[in-house]
């Protein structure tokens, strides 16, 4: 099984880690080597790609898992009638034809599946982790962490506003090199997968609500949501409109309805 990507994300982390929890051998295929998040990627066999001809030599007689978020990649509709499965971590409705060339396609929310029209070839996967990712429980007293690339532009990356109002402000963990807000908000450099894991312990609350006051979140229920979960922490989901998912899944988690592991996932 490969995993086909630009960037190596948190998701395909997760859900490559339990496919190989569950006896498959995933194999990571990314183009941009080195990169920011290439060392998340180290406990998997992971190979390079540059060009389409050395990509269709790389899917040939594998079992593919394309993974898109809402920058798609030039390579991936010419590569649709070969990928298996299509795991879109942000979608785009500016690509919607391109979705229908996809046979399967997760999703890591019920928004995102009604955007797609509810269609039967798509499924939905929260970006959960696995229970062999989980980090050791801590006592949290740092206070309020955030998870996120941030950026001054585009504005669901500049998170200025919310820190504004989070008594002592954030401490944020970028998922990008420190950008332009280093100076406006307590960055610290992107730091490996587990590691990262590991240091949520130490904080009592996780934000995963709007950037700032223009900024919505309606129909996704995001990575850091399930990594603050999963850290043992409380997930603040911000001063604005409160994301209508994710808050209707916190309460499911609290009542114990939904696990905060990956459960019986189709993947």
């Amino acid at each position: 099984m490969i995993h086909v990507c630009e960037r190596v994300s948190g998701r395909l982390l997760k859900i490559a880690q339990y496919q190989k929890d569950k006896g498959a051998c995933p194999v990571i295929a990314c183009q941009q080597i080195p990169h920011t998040f290439i060392e998340w990627a180290s406990e998997f066999p992971v190979i390079s790609w540059s060009n389409l001809e050395g990509l269709r030599h790389i899917m040939k007689d594998h079992v593919i898992w394309a993974h898109t978020s809402c920058d798609v990649p030039g390579w991936l509709e010419p590569m649709a009638p070969r990928v298996d499965n299509l795991d879109i971590h942000d979608l785009s409705r500016n690509h919607m034809d391109l979705y229908k060339k996809f046979h399967s396609i997760t999703v890591p929310s019920e928004g995102y599946k009604r955007i797609l029209n509810n269609h039967e070839k798509v499924r939905v996967v929260y970006s959960r982790l696995p229970q062999s990712m989980a980090p050791p429980k801590g006592v949290g007293t740092r206070g309020t962490v955030l998870v996120s690339a941030v950026q001054n532009t585009p504005i669901y990356r500049d998170y200025r506003e919310a820190n504004e109002y989070i008594p002592g402000g954030m401490d944020v963990f970028c998922a990008n090199y420190p950008s332009d807000l280093a100076n406006d908000l307590r960055c610290f450099q992107p730091m490996e997968y587990r590691r990262m894991l590991q240091k949520l312990t130490r904080y009592t609350t996780g934000y995963a609500g709007p950037a700032n006051s223009q900024h919505r979140i309606d129909d996704v229920v995001t990575n850091k949501f399930w990594e603050y979960l999963a850290a043992g922490l409380d997930v603040n989901l911000g001063r604005w409109d409160p994301p209508k998912e994710m808050t209707e899944v916190l309460e499911r988690v609290r009542s114990g309805e939904i696990s905060v592991f990956m459960d019986e996932e189709n993947v």
